[in-house]
């Protein structure tokens, strides 16, 4: 065997060469193939830039569009004219000033109707009641304070009849109260007495078991208002509702 003499580091052998020629070829593959990546991606960068732009043109093309619509819209709209509204606001002023007042003066005959039909159906109601629960029913009228009570449950028997059972109050109201307004005559010449007729027992009306009862007049008026109303109930328990008429009731 020869032997050879010196270092052994400058000394290269066949294997070594073969690694070192395929790493550079790695490496040359590597290199184009990353260049050719490059050139891809900058491709796709440069196909969506032109994506966007006509997206854009085609969004600003819409958006002209729909502007030039709606101002053709604006102009082709029709309006009113200042003179068109001042005359509407003339009418409805007119009308206003035509019915007001005679709303005014309609509200508290309105509710002066109201409230007498409202007495004439709690006076039915308790005679009803009386009939069905078979004991006594009554209003009580309070004159100085405008109102009356209804009592499910009136005792007679007692030494000062008086209400046993429940008691509803009932507000007259709405500048309502008792009082006969410009009439100047009572119902069947009566006379008004404090307005409530009624005086055994004094300023109740009282229903028995068999509907009957006592009889007398409420007469009720409003203070912007000189209609008078009278409602009215009989020993047989006929409850009625009556208006001065100027000269007469009816």
């Amino acid at each position: 065997m020869r032997k050879t003499s010196g270092s052994l580091k400058g000394i290269v052998s066949p294997d070594h060469r073969m690694n070192a020629y395929f790493a550079q070829c790695s490496y040359a593959g590597f290199a184009l193939l990353c260049a050719r990546l490059v050139r891809i991606v900058e491709k796709a960068h440069a196909f969506t830039f032109c994506c966007e732009l006509e997206n854009g043109k085609e969004t600003a093309r819409g958006l002209s569009m729909n502007t030039h619509m709606e101002r053709k819209k604006m102009k082709n709209s029709k309006g009113f004219t200042l003179i068109e509204v001042i005359v509407v606001v003339g009418i409805i002023g007119i009308l206003a000033a035509i019915a007001i007042p005679n709303y005014i003066s309609w509200l508290p005959n309105y509710r002066l109707k109201g409230a007498a039909r409202d007495l004439y159906s709690n006076m039915q109601k308790a005679r009803m009641v009386a009939v069905k629960s078979n004991q006594n029913t009554a209003l009580i009228f309070d004159v100085a304070n405008e109102k009356y009570d209804f009592c499910d449950n009136w005792d007679s028997s007692l030494a000062t009849p008086a209400c046993v059972g429940n008691l509803l109050s009932v507000d007259l109201g709405n500048g309502i109260g008792y009082g006969h307004g410009n009439a100047s005559s009572s119902v069947a010449a009566t006379g008004f007495d404090n307005d409530v007729t009624y005086s055994s027992p004094v300023d109740v009306v009282v229903f028995n078991s068999r509907g009957l009862g006592n009889a007398g007049y409420v007469y009720l008026d409003h203070q912007k208002n000189t209609t008078t109303y009278a409602v009215s109930s009989q020993s047989s328990g006929v409850v009625q509702v009556l208006k001065w008429k100027g000269g007469s009731w009816e």
